[in-house]
C-alpha cells in the first residue's frame, strides 16, 4: 500500500465521496475540483482572460449588465481596499440599493450597486 492508499485515506475519500457527491475529483492528493464555468471567466476579444482588477475601461458588470456611469479608474492597491470596503457593509448598507457612498480615510468614493462584489467606481472626492 502506498501513501495514498492507506486505511486512513480510503476512509477519507469515501467520507469526502458521501459529502461532495459527484462534485468530488480524486487524484493522489485527494484533491477537490470544481466543475469549470467559462461564464465566471470573461474572455477578451483576444481570447484572454479579462481582469477587474485595479478598475477596468468595461462598461459592464460580469454578467453583461451595462454601468450607467464611466468607471473611475483607481490605483490597483486602492481598488481592493475600497472594494474591500464596501464589500464589508453590503449586507448591512447597500443590498437592494442603486447607489451608494463610502468614506476611507480623507475620500469619498461613489460607486454604482449591481450585487455582491459587482460595484462600479465612478467618482471620488476629498473631504
Amino acid at each position: 500500500m502506498d501513501l495514498y492508499e492507506s486505511r486512513d485515506s480510503i476512509e477519507y475519500r469515501r467520507a469526502l465521496e458521501k459529502f461532495y457527491g459527484n462534485q468530488l475529483t480524486l487524484t493522489g492528493t485527494q484533491s477537490i475540483i470544481k466543475e469549470w464555468d467559462e461564464d465566471d471567466h470573461p474572455r477578451g476579444k483576444d481570447g484572454k482572460f479579462v481582469s477587474s482588477g485595479g478598475g477596468s475601461d468595461s462598461t459592464t458588470d460580469s454578467r453583461g449588465k451595462a454601468y450607467s456611469r464611466p468607471t473611475l479608474k483607481l490605483p490597483k492597491k486602492e481598488y481592493g481596499k475600497v472594494m474591500s470596503e464596501i464589500n464589508t457593509l453590503y449586507y448591512s448598507r447597500c443590498e437592494g440599493k442603486g447607489r451608494g457612498q463610502i468614506y476611507i480615510n480623507n475620500s469619498v468614493y461613489s460607486f454604482e450597486i449591481l450585487g455582491y462584489n459587482e460595484y462600479n467606481i465612478y467618482d471620488k472626492g476629498e473631504i
